[in-house]
């Protein structure tokens, strides 16, 4: 990667393939100054970009917008936008441009740390800049990018050849070819990287994961190395290991939608509780939330409230409840177990609040009248409950525990006729606990006597 800007002047016959480069090449530029964005939109066309291909955003959302609907080959974008991180957008320009050789990303920052991060994210970044900088020097700084990106150097050279190897499954070459290149540049992380793909290739994953780990002992933050090691980690079921390279990765560098499933996984696995609250701040703010993600966030969420209860956080526990209940879009599955959970640790009016907001329209649902019902069970007097819970007989959408209730409540009242009927009743919907049935009412009148 670039980190500096080369003062050399271009050769003619450079300058003449930059200038071949950009003809054609759709260009977004991204930052909160409108000052910036116009004087680098100048530069391009000044270096032989069409004007009608420069696009200019100011916000994230804006240029996320305009990654979809232009889908630039060229992106520089700010690190710091008015609504996110500028280097988020690796994800949505891959999805748009999946060869690297036809995009150019390149960050500006301020902030010497930031300018690590860029680095750190190799190949995916080409590039990055220091502000504050002048429009003469920007554009001798993209004519070197540009001019390194069409004459790559002997080290990126041999990359590219084991890269080939690896399309064809020529495992042992590549490694061969990634090997050589290690040699060949002071830091080479990105090597080290795609030596240990060619080796899970060949299923040699301990000798993978040690090359990850040697390309992040040269780029700590590598990106690409810190990825694969968690890979290797979670599909070895080493999640203590893998939880923590996935904790390095989310401080560092935006998580797409299946990483994030992956980690929400760990968190749960390795009883990481009080990090599903942040994980779930990170699937908020994702563009696109694929149902098998969202699936494991409400399973996630819903277990941590689970374990906030046990430890008596309370309000906690209520509030994970409740995004579970509305990542779940209010499965009935998801009401069940929350409203258990809570009527467990006789918090009733909690329960209470969780019920009221089940969905209006389907509160006719035989689950929603059975939770009513145990809620009832808890605050009604015994008429009231063994009227509401012949009301739901009648309707054939009650559940075993209903008839047990009923069938107690009624032989406690002496109202042993009912309690038969009840009973009949029961065994003819639920054939099977018939035993059952049986031995609850005998063990009723037993207490009744």
């Amino acid at each position: 990667m670039e980190n500096q800007i080369d003062s050399k002047s271009l050769s003619s016959e450079e300058e003449i393939a930059v200038r071949q480069f950009l003809v054609g090449r759709r260009i977004l530029i991204a930052d909160n100054s409108t000052v910036a964005r116009q004087s680098l939109a100048n530069v391009f066309v000044e270096l032989g970009a069409n004007h009608k291909d420069v696009h200019t955003v100011r916000t994230y959302a804006e240029a996320l917008s305009a990654i979809q609907e232009h889908k630039p080959n060229i992106l520089i974008s700010d690190y710091n936008l008015s609504d996110d991180h500028g280097i988020q957008l690796i994800e949505p320009m891959k999805e748009q441009l999946s060869d690297p050789q036809d995009k150019l990303f390149i960050i500006s920052t301020t902030n010497g740390e930031q300018s690590a991060v860029a680095e750190a994210a190799e190949e995916d970044v080409d590039s990055y800049i220091l502000k504050p900088f002048s429009a003469n020097i920007f554009k001798v700084y993209i004519s070197r990018v540009v001019a390194n990106k069409l004459s790559p150097s002997q080290y990126m050279a041999e990359i590219k050849k084991g890269q080939k190897a690896l399309m064809e499954d020529s495992y042992q070459d590549a490694y061969i070819f990634f090997h050589e290149a290690k040699s060949l540049h002071k830091a080479p992380a990105l090597a080290h990287y795609y030596a240990a793909k060619s080796l899970i290739g060949l299923n040699r994953y301990d000798e993978a994961l040690y090359e990850c780990q040697a390309g992040l002992e040269l780029v700590p933050n590598h990106y690409k190395c810190l990825s694969l090691k968690f890979d290797i980690l979670y599909s070895s079921k080493n999640y203590k290991e893998a939880y923590s390279t996935a904790q390095r990765l989310v401080g560092q560098f935006p998580i797409g939608s299946t990483r994030l499933g992956d980690i929400f996984t760990l968190a749960v696995l390795t009883h990481n509780f009080g990090d599903v609250e942040k994980y779930y701040l990170f699937y908020k703010k994702l563009d696109r939330r694929p149902d098998e993600l969202r699936k494991v966030v409400a399973a996630g969420l819903l277990v941590c409230g689970k374990s906030m209860l046990k430890q008596g956080l309370e309000k906690r526990a209520v509030n994970l409840f409740r995004q579970a209940l509305s990542t779940s879009h209010y499965e009935f599955q998801y009401f069940e177990k929350i409203v258990q959970s809570l009527l467990a640790k006789k918090m009733t009016k909690e329960a209470l609040s969780v019920l009221d907001i089940f969905p209006k329209d389907m509160r006719s649902d035989a689950v929603f009248l059975q939770l009513e019902f145990r809620l009832l069970n808890v605050l009604e007097t015994p008429e009231r409950i063994i009227e509401r819970g012949r009301e739901i007989i009648k309707k054939r959408m009650a559940d075993e525990h209903i008839f047990e209730d009923v069938i107690r409540r009624l032989i406690s009242l002496e109202k042993f006729k009912a309690a038969e009927i009840t009973l009949d009743e029961a065994i003819s919907q639920f054939p099977d606990k018939r035993t059952y049935f049986n031995e609850l009412h005998e063990e009723a009148l037993g207490k009744a006597a």
